[in-house]
């Protein structure tokens, strides 16, 4: 930028800057809390109200303003002040065509500078962050430029210091980058190479901001990879060679990735401790809104929430409890925030349809249905102890119908003529798969006798019994032992024994589980043992039950849209 054009550019706002009325910049008496929400375009007074209640006294709510919302800010600076919330506030230039934002010009400074000078900040803390995501093409006028971005950010930040009344009134974050974004894919900039185009551009960029923020939006505690997990924080740091205060102004898991109410009570548990004894981390504000694109066709004329659950008219109906419970315990490093597998304000984080007409069973723990077609097996086989909750709504894949539960994959196969099949995907061969692991053959655990097996639509057991199970598969030739303890199957190789063929036999035996795919062995502190369809696992208390296959698998896969 010339030299020429920014001194005229700050005479002009120095000179608009007198006819302005100052608040002070307030001393706090206590440092405030770290929870907060971002609630981007959601600001109104019923969502404000809300989020106090959520994040506590003194907490941060986070704002995504633009030229056309502007007048909006006023109101939400009186709400802020009368509800105890520190607000932070990120700019932007109001969007154009196909979803992206435009870059902004010398105006949109002068237009900024006008607008916060003008303001009543009923003694708030200014804190302006400055764009967002700007590393990808959409964000910056459709193509992403990092001499530009650091150009732009320099620009801001000395126009509004000069006009700052009391000096220093303002703190200015940098936009957040993706850390995810990568160089390869022609739309996106790798953090790095984003950074050190700044740098490159302006060597000084990082001494002109005050903090960053940043957006942790794919939390996956389950990998060690920094650009991924809780620690995206310190990635940026890094990049930027200069450790400086950090907004994280989103934090949530990545909606193309299933999830459950554990991973969002999880990623709480595992996050905040680090979040909290963390100097540098002055907030952290989970994203309550959720792009419509990820959300059920029915609910993408408006949106959804993480954090919070809306009636017909827009109001918040639910927060979610394990969240909202940092508020109370902002400076104990040590809390453990609440869990509970039944907590449905927790659950309520899941975007998720609601109860449908029909035969659908609609379980509120985890707003979903699980379908018709499914149902009788599902009760038949053992319902909820057996294969837990449905994790989505029933989907089309393959040609086939298909419902994940915790336990289990529910399938519907069209024979082609008009009917069709029920099975249960094999889990227990998919998880080895995505493993890596397979196990040798065994011998028998006695001198076998070879015997045709039962149909498994009539499983004898030692005691006689005929056990009807949930669905038909092929009937397969088995070798059984001469004694009820065990049985051996020569198509894989493998026994069945003790407590794990008590199970098998009184839950379905081969239609339920299929053949066994391992002997017993020890994971962690579980003896289990995995079949075609599942994993079954031995307990301390000597009970047996079907291991969490379906959520293990199902939170890998792209079903976005249904979760």
């Amino acid at each position: 930028m010339k030299k020429s054009q920014l001194t005229a550019l700050l005479v002009l706002v120095l000179t608009a800057s007198l006819l302005s009325s100052f608040e002070p910049q307030p001393t706090r008496a206590a440092a405030p809390n770290k929870v907060g929400v971002n609630l981007a375009g959601f600001y109104d007074t019923a969502y404000l109200r809300a989020t106090a209640r959520a994040v506590g006294e003194w907490g941060y709510v986070g704002v995504l303003t633009s030229p056309d919302q502007a007048f909006r800010l006023q109101q939400l600076l009186d709400d802020c002040a009368s509800l105890h919330l520190i607000p932070l506030l990120r700019i932007s230039v109001t969007g154009g065509q196909d979803d992206r934002w435009e870059k902004p010009q010398l105006r949109d400074a002068l237009f900024w500078v006008n607008v916060f000078n003008t303001l009543n900040w009923h003694d708030l803390p200014r804190l302006l962050v400055v764009n967002n995501e700007v590393n990808l093409d959409q964000e910056w006028g459709g193509k992403a430029n990092p001499a530009e971005y650091a150009d732009w950010l320099s620009l801001f930040a000395r126009t509004i210091r000069a006009t700052a009344s009391p000096p220093g009134a303002y703190k200015i974050m940098m936009s957040a980058l993706t850390l995810g974004a990568s160089d390869e894919s022609g739309q996106t900039i790798h953090p790095a190479t984003f950074v050190k185009g700044m740098k490159a551009a302006i060597p000084d960029i990082f001494n002109q901001v005050d903090g960053t923020a940043i957006n942790i939006y794919t939390l996956r505690p389950y990998t060690d990879n920094r650009r991924w997990n809780y620690l995206g924080y310190r990635e940026q740091l890094d990049l930027m060679g200069r450790d400086v205060p950090v907004y994280i102004m989103e934090e949530g898991l990545d909606p193309h990735f299933p999830y459950t109410d554990q991973d969002l009570a999880d990623q709480v548990r595992i996050g905040w401790p680090t979040w909290q004894n963390d100097p540098l981390v002055v907030t952290v504000m989970p994203l309550a809104y959720v792009p419509g694109v990820y959300l059920p066709e029915d609910m993408r004329h408006s949106g959804g929430f993480w954090f919070f659950g809306l009636d017909g008219g827009g109001s918040v109906t639910a927060i979610s409890r394990t969240y909202a419970a940092l508020a109370s315990i902002a400076d104990d490093p040590n809390h453990q925030p609440p869990y509970s597998a039944q907590d449905e304000l927790i659950r309520a984080f899941l975007p998720a349809y609601g109860p449908r007409l029909g035969g659908d069973v609609y379980f509120a723990e985890v707003r979903h249905n699980l379908d018709t077609r499914f149902v009788a097996a599902w009760q038949a086989g053992g319902g909820l102890a057996m294969f837990g909750y449905p994790l989505h709504e029933a989907v089309a894949q393959d040609g086939n119908l298909i419902q994940y539960t915790e336990r289990a994959r529910f399938e519907l196969h069209p024979d082609g003529k008009g009917g069709a099949s029920l099975q249960f995907g094999l889990l227990g061969r998919e998880a080895l798969l995505a493993q890596g692991r397979s196990f040798p053959p065994v011998a028998p655990l006695y001198q076998p006798t070879v015997t045709a097996s039962p149909s498994p639509l009539a499983t004898a057991t030692p005691k006689g019994k005929v056990v009807q199970p949930a669905v038909a598969t092929p009937s397969p030739t088995a070798v059984a032992a001469p004694l009820a303890d065990f049985l051996y199957y020569p198509q894989t190789s493998h026994n069945i024994s003790g407590p794990f063929l008590t199970y098998w036999r009184a839950q379905g035996g081969l239609a339920t589980f299929g053949y066994p795919l391992s002997e017993p062995m020890l994971e962690g502190d579980l003896l289990v043992q995995y079949f075609e369809r599942g994993r079954l696992e031995l307990h301390a208390n000597s009970s047996v039950t079907l291991g969490r296959l379906g959520y293990e698998l199902a939170r890998r896969l792209d079903l976005k849209g249904y979760w």
